[in-house]
């Protein structure tokens, strides 16, 4: 500042130099214009001349076909005479209608350019300037035209003046002539001459002008700067700041009034600025010269104040430069800011221990203004949404709360805006393409002042919390309109929920089952043992399966399935049971009446054989009778006989004439006859009436109805049985062969229900041997038939050498409706019935061995007594 001061005695030399400067930059820029103008308009010129020569070329040409086209009657001139005095009549007229461009027209002759037009006019043939030499100078442009060129250029016309020029062939039917037009270079620049000299006049008198103007005015400016210097010295040292100015070689060249007291020195004029301004803790160069390549600059360091204490200064860092640009000194105003600079501290360690709290926190936290901008979003924030913070910028955050929640957002948000007290909303945030489920509870932010500055929100991710709730509702809906009764009970046996189901099926409703025992649903029909058995089955962990029977509210009583499970903490304890179960009583029945019409059925398939076997003793009771019958009238006769002989010999004295009589009547032979064979007839009569007495017997009992409930019977009478009444089935084709363990102990079992079992068994090996060997083979196959004990359980074999079965009918010969045989040789449900009759109703096993070509082994295995069948009905 004090440079400018005081140099300005210099205002009006430098007044003059920039007159001058301003004064030649105006020639230059005219001088300029005018050339670029000149060149512009040039190029057009050569543009225009080349078309312009392209029309007339066309034109003569087009005259020339049309002329060389007519009748040679019509011709009063050469075509070349005509085509000249054609073209030099329209240049004239072109001349004639105010266009600047002049034409030449010329042909070769020779080694030498014939001129035929020139300057829009005829050239005479006597004329002596009408040849020229094909390679002069001047006519260089027509001799390019003659040899077929078209083109512009710049060159001296025929007069010996530069021009600018367009040349071109014509073609013409009586050779190629060459076509010239130029307008002359001095006649085109004239007036841009003219406007160079315009401009440059009018840019000085305006130069002078402004000059003048400047010099006028600049008069009260200079005062009016003399003034602001006092003014500037005045806020300088009354200012409460330190002011300073630092010269190039590091000193103080000024210091304010405020700086002296601030370090405590009379005069600070002439100290290192380094040693003064800065403390020694301080390693920093804060005023370094480099800064005028960077502007103002601010920056904060330490100083030491008169009291030895030290302090923050700001400090606003600006260089003076010189004439040259380069810093001359630095303008250094600082503030003390040790307040602020030990709030901010403070400040900025509460902001550290935020962020980190904010940094570790579990859930997504989120600070915005009160429009809602961003200002924070904590990296928990940042990963639920998979965003980072660009993205968040502004109002971007809300983005990724899902569209369906948004409208929800600004409502909770507006809605609110009133309140203080934290509030709450659940909505989905968007994370790429998945979806995640938030809590957010929402808190005002408040200045001092008690004015609302923005909000902090806080996004608790619940998504495994919202899908566990779903899947509570999507098993609680599933219960509840489950078909299956579900109980669930305390570790005590207190019911805590029943479904629907259990409504409907016991009639209690849930209030009346709730707080109570299952034991109001029971029937009395189960020993104590049975229910002893089931919870210590389900304390022990275990599952507990079977049926058994319940009354309802009504008193009526249906039978039940169940699976009853404990349900166990982490720790093992158990906190829960949970049965499902389902009335069976109905399916039960029609199981049963399932079976009695296949046992049924069986009969009826072999009621042809039964008949059989019971026609042959049949038949042989009814000979013996009506042997015996005709017997019986011999005998009859013979008595009758003796009667009459015995009376004779009454009445007759002679004893002869009676053994005469007695001789005729008893015929000896006869007599030992009848004595022979009447006693063996009755015999076999006997036999075969038992023999019919104990097949009717075997079909009874198969196509009784079954029993009830389970009871001891003896299985090698089971066997005995089904092996009578099929034997028709087996005896053509088959040896049965029975090895049953006479020892054995009574099974716990349905009787009907068994005999099915077996009978089903022995068929199915009767039509396996005789798929294989025929209806009537020599040797017949063999069954075998076994019965064995095997600890709490007895086996029994069928074993057949039939046709033995692939792994692919094993697999599915116990499934309901499979069949291997014909149509209408099986149903397909034997096998499956005795199945569930041996699994599922005895608790017991069924096997099978096989192979193909060798013949097939059934192994049933059926516990003697089981604890859990001891109630369990027919199935």
């Amino acid at each position: 500042m004090n440079w400018f001061f005081a140099n300005l005695h210099d205002r009006k030399r430098r007044l003059m130099i920039l007159g001058i400067i301003m004064g030649a930059l105006v020639g230059i820029v005219s001088l300029v214009s005018t050339l670029v103008l000149g060149y512009t308009s040039l190029k057009e010129q050569q543009q225009l001349l080349s078309d312009l020569v392209s029309s007339q070329i066309t034109y003569i040409e087009n005259f020339d076909r049309r002329y060389m086209d007519s009748p040679a009657s019509m011709r009063e001139r050469t075509p070349l005479a005509h085509t000249i005095d054609v073209a030099a009549m329209a240049q004239s007229r072109y001349r004639s209608a105010g266009g600047s461009a002049r034409f030449c027209i010329a042909r070769k002759k020779g080694g030498k350019i014939r001129f035929l037009v020139r300057d829009s006019k005829r050239v005479a043939s006597d004329d002596p300037d009408a040849e020229k030499n094909f390679r002069a100078q001047q006519d260089r442009p027509m001799a390019r035209a003659l040899e077929s060129q078209f083109g512009r250029t710049v060159a001296p016309n025929v007069s010996g003046n530069w021009a600018v020029m367009a040349y071109g062939p014509i073609v013409t039917r009586s050779g190629v002539l060459g076509m010239v037009a130029y307008i002359d270079l001095l006649e085109f620049l004239r007036p841009f001459a003219v406007a160079v000299a315009v401009c440059f006049a009018v840019g000085a008198l305006l130069v002078v002008a402004s000059l003048y103007l400047f010099f006028r005015i600049s008069d009260p400016v200079l005062r009016a700067l003399q003034e602001s210097e006092r003014e500037y010295r005045e806020l300088v040292e009354g200012a409460n700041n330190i002011i300073v100015r630092i010269l190039r070689n590091g000193t103080i060249g000024l210091a304010n009034r405020y700086a002296h007291d601030f370090f405590g020195m009379d005069q600070l004029v002439g100290k290192s600025a380094r040693e003064i301004l800065t403390s020694e803790k301080d390693e920093r160069s804060i005023f370094d010269f480099s800064v005028g390549q960077k502007g103002q600059v601010a920056v904060e360091a330490l100083a030491v104040r008169r009291d030895g204490t030290e302090a923050h200064i700001s400090w606003a860092v600006r260089p003076v430069l010189d004439e040259d640009g380069s810093v001359c000194e630095l303008l250094c105003i600082g503030v003390d800011v040790t307040p602020r600079y030990v709030a901010m501290q403070a400040r900025r360690e509460v902001e550290d221990r935020f962020r980190a709290i904010a940094k570790a926190s579990p859930v997504g936290i989120v600070i915005t203004d009160v429009h809602g901008n961003l200002v924070y979003a904590n990296e928990k924030m940042h990963d639920m949404t998979d965003s980072y913070a660009a993205q968040m910028a502004g109002m971007g955050w809300m983005r990724h709360i899902h569209d369906r929640d948004r409208g929800a957002m600004k409502e909770f948000w507006v809605g609110n805006t009133g309140r203080d007290s934290a509030s709450r909303l659940e909505l989905r945030l968007l994370r790429g393409e998945t979806v995640v489920w938030a809590l957010v509870q929402r808190v005002s932010l408040r200045n001092r002042q008690g004015e609302k500055v923005g909000y902090v929100l806080t996004f608790t991710d619940v998504s495994q919390i919202k899908e566990a709730e779903a899947r509570h509702k999507r098993l609680t809906a599933a219960i509840d309109q489950s078909a299956e009764i579900v109980i669930i009970t305390d570790a005590y046996g207190v019911i805590e929920y029943v479904n629907p189901a259990f409504e409907r099926v016991t009639g209690f409703s849930r209030e009346e089952a709730l707080g109570q025992n299952p034991s109001i649903l029971s029937s009395g029909e189960q020993s104590e043992e049975f229910y002893a058995d089931m919870w210590n089955t389900i304390l022990r962990g275990d599952v507990w399966s079977g049926r058994f029977v319940n009354r309802r509210k009504d008193g009526s009583t249906y039978e039940q399935e169940s699976t009853i499970a404990p349900v166990r903490e982490e720790d093992g304890t158990i906190v829960n049971i949970v049965a499902v179960a389902r009335d069976v009583t109905e399916q039960l029945a029609l199981e049963a009446q399932l079976r009695q019409a296949q046992k049924l059925e069986s009969i009826g398939e072999l009621a042809a054989g039964i008949a059989h076997e019971i026609n042959t003793p049949t038949q042989y009771v009814d000979s013996n009778l009506h042997f015996l019958e005709t017997s019986f009238a011999t005998l009859m006769k013979m008595t009758q006989g003796c009667i009459e002989v015995l009376e004779q010999a009454r009445q007759s004295p002679d004893a002869s004439d009676v053994v005469a009589s007695l001789n005729e009547i008893m015929d000896k032979d006869e007599v030992e006859f009848l004595a022979e064979d009447v006693p063996g007839a009755l015999k076999e009569s006997l036999e075969g009436v038992q023999r019919v007495a104990e097949i009717v017997r075997s079909v009874k009992q198969l196509a009784h109805p079954g029993e009830l409930k389970m009871a001891m019977h003896d299985m090698n009478e089971i066997i005995r049985n089904a092996v009578t009444v099929s034997t028709n089935e087996w005896k053509y084709a088959s040896e049965m062969h029975l090895d049953l363990d006479e020892s054995l102990p009574p099974v716990l079992c349905l009787k009907g229900e068994m005999s099915q079992v077996v009978l089903n068994l022995i068929v199915n090996a009767a039509h396996a041997v005789e798929e294989r060997l025929g209806s009537s083979p020599d040797p017949k196959g063999d069954i075998f038939v076994r019965t064995r004990e095997e600890g709490e359980h007895i086996v029994i074999e069928v074993e057949d050498t039939g046709v033995g079965m692939p792994e692919s009918v094993v697999a599915r010969v116990f499934d309901p409706f499979f069949t291997t045989k014909d149509v209408g040789k099986g149903t397909g449900q034997g096998l499956a019935i005795a199945h569930n009759v041996v699994v599922l109703v005895h608790g017991g096993t069924i096997d099978v061995q096989t192979e193909p070509g060798q013949g097939s082994t059934f192994c049933v295995r059926i516990p003697i007594e089981h604890p859990d069948m001891e109630n369990v009905s027919s199935v």
